[in-house]
């Protein structure tokens, strides 16, 4: 019954119940990435402009990864091996 309501989209993405499960997982896993990248700039440096560019792109290359090697990559192995 969840994944029934789960794939009933107005839009044309094919979602999975274990997608959404993934996707939560990631968004804990970058809250607890920025809470130590806050750390480090509230304890040890002084806030800069620089500082916050790195850290927004160093947390989106780490998104970017995790949605690489959770939702697309096993995409393309199973689009392979059929």
């Amino acid at each position: 019954m969840i994944k029934e309501f789960m794939t009933k989209t107005r839009f044309t993405i094919n979602v999975d119940f274990s997608d959404v499960i993934n996707f939560v997982l990631i968004l804990f896993g970058l809250g607890v990435f920025m809470a130590g990248f806050a750390t480090k700039i509230i304890v040890d440096y002084e806030f800069s402009f620089t500082l916050c560019i790195v850290s927004f792109v160093a947390i989106s290359i780490c998104l970017l990864e995790m949605v690489f090697c959770v939702y697309l990559l096993p995409k393309w192995i199973s689009k392979r091996k059929s």
